[in-house]
């Protein structure tokens, strides 16, 4: 199925973010496979890596958001960024571009909450495709 992209009007902001369409995957392994020269062995350590680090990561941005730590977001938005390149999820992207770039006030911090949210419930959809992934690769 097809991506496309859906306007999102938040506040008096419009923001582009990439919806998948229903029974879509949201990562895509391509790159990984072509970089382990299709080597199962270190396939499944990347993924298992993966399964591994990155639910801190989500942990973190959480915390940080709930604390207005927002050095601290934007540096959890960054070290997610390559994660989702790697792993092909493109959805991911704009959404850390913006929680990345954000500068948070009064105004805003209702939206910030959202991209948060949003990128939390990504990534953790992310992991149970790369975990379903690691499982077929293993029978």
């Amino acid at each position: 199925m097809f991506d496309y992209l859906k306007n999102v009007y938040i506040g008096s902001k419009v923001l582009s973010i990439v919806l998948r369409m229903a029974q879509s995957k949201l990562i895509n392994l391509d790159f990984v496979k072509e970089n382990s020269f299709n080597n199962t062995a270190f396939l499944k350590e990347v993924l298992e890596i993966f399964l591994q680090s990155t639910p801190g990561l989500l942990d973190e941005l959480r915390e940080a958001c709930g604390a207005n730590d927002w050095d601290r977001l934007k540096k959890v938005a960054h070290k997610l960024k390559p994660q989702a390149q790697t792993f092909g999820i493109g959805a991911l992207e704009p959404i850390l571009e913006y929680l990345e770039n954000v500068n948070p006030d009064a105004k805003n911090i209702n939206e910030v909450i959202e991209f948060v949210e949003r990128a939390v419930g990504l990534v953790n959809e992310a992991l149970n495709e790369v975990n379903i992934e690691l499982h077929s690769l293993e029978s």
